[in-house]
């Protein structure tokens, strides 16, 4: 899909919409975490090519963001043969 819009964007000229990441500077545990555009940083890593990420950041209250943050990383289960229908 990302191919087919890359694509029809590139022929009409246009900008790729870029990645919105959000980047928890101050844990160095946490990296930038990718808010929007997981097919499209897979798509260009791939080609190797580059794409514009605009980059969130956090006004206030680090500490209690990256806490809420860093649960998702503590998840450690697998979805093994599910069906797909």
């Amino acid at each position: 899909m990302v191919d087919a819009a890359y694509r029809f964007i590139h022929d009409q000229g246009a900008d790729f919409p870029p990645i919105v990441v959000w980047n928890f500077y101050q844990s160095s545990r946490i990296k930038p975490v990718i808010h929007d555009g997981h097919h499209r940083a897979w798509f260009f890593n791939n080609l190797k090519y580059r794409i514009k990420v605009v980059v969130l950041e956090p006004i206030f209250h680090y500490a209690d963001v990256e806490a809420q943050c860093c649960l998702a990383f503590q998840i450690r289960k697998l979805a093994i043969d599910l069906s797909v229908y």
